[in-house]
């Protein structure tokens, strides 16, 4: 059962703890999530705004933004997601960091229970998956009801379900083992649109470090993600994450079986197509 899932409009301030906020927005569109914008402000936990623009003329920040003395906004030219956690963890002054994109609202006493949770995490866990709900009542996907620690190659297949707005990562943990976001994947990084979080995970899983399930509710995200539909972007992005994820001769069983999956649920050739042309283009990158 999912814990702590409050009205988002609540302003209940959150416990410092050790978890900082990094948010991901591009050309200033935050400014426009005023119940975001709102908590980021009352809420007082250390902050990260990653703003991407190329834009001429200088984004204004709201006076309750500019002045609160926890919240550090950082431009950058720079486009694409992964560019943007990366640089959003790297400037982070906690040890843990929320991941958030600007269209979000957040769940205080989820945040707080998080906290509580953290102080017994193993030493292994570089990553935390947290439950992501589409209302305070609704969740985005069936969520393990009880923690689950995955660690190994047994793990690959079920890193694949976790969203990006489902993590909290552990900025020492990565930067000891080297291990950051992907530029060439996520929103924002042409020819894909997605899979930069499951490439992550992979590494953690790589280095022998381990990703943390917990059933608690951080995050509401109301609209449609740009990665849970199926069409050419997530279905190049996905055979780009499949190549790069699996090891030979497992990756060589797994494509014709994904593709035949794909078509028995009512994919089109094209995205089947476009699936391909993901993993053929994975091979070829580092």
């Amino acid at each position: 059962m999912t814990e702590n899932a409050p009205d988002p409009s609540a302003t209940t301030p959150s416990e410092p703890g050790e978890i900082a906020l990094v948010v991901s927005t591009m050309a200033g569109r935050l400014w426009g999530n005023k119940p975001l914008v709102k908590q980021l402000v009352e809420l007082g936990r250390p902050t990260v705004v990653v703003n991407q623009s190329h834009a001429a003329s200088p984004i204004v920040i709201p006076d309750e933004v500019s002045k609160a003395p926890h919240i550090e906004v950082l431009h950058s030219q720079k486009v694409g997601v992964s560019n943007s956690r990366n640089a959003g963890i790297d400037a982070c002054v906690a040890p843990w960091c929320l991941l958030c994109d600007d269209d979000i609202t957040l769940i205080p006493e989820g945040l707080n229970a998080l906290d509580a949770r953290l102080k017994n995490a193993s030493p292994r866990v570089a990553v935390v998956s947290t439950q992501l709900m589409k209302t305070t009542s609704l969740p985005w996907r069936n969520y393990p009801d009880e923690e689950r620690l995955l660690e190994g190659r047994k793990a690959k297949r079920a890193i694949q379900h976790i969203n990006s707005m489902e993590l909290l990562v552990h900025r020492h943990q990565l930067n000891d083992a080297g291990i950051s976001f992907n530029p060439q994947f996520g929103l924002g990084a042409p020819p894909t649109s997605g899979g930069e979080e499951i490439l992550l995970m992979n590494d953690v899983l790589e280095k022998k470090l381990a990703v943390w399930m917990l059933p608690i509710a951080t995050r509401i995200h109301p609209e449609v993600s740009s990665g849970s539909k199926w069409n050419e972007g997530t279905a190049f992005s996905q055979g780009a994450v499949h190549r790069k994820v699996f090891r030979a001769p497992l990756r060589w069983a797994l494509l014709p079986w994904l593709v035949l999956k794909r078509w028995a649920t009512g994919a089109t050739w094209k995205s089947l197509v476009a699936y391909v042309k993901g993993w053929a283009w994975a091979s070829r990158q580092r």
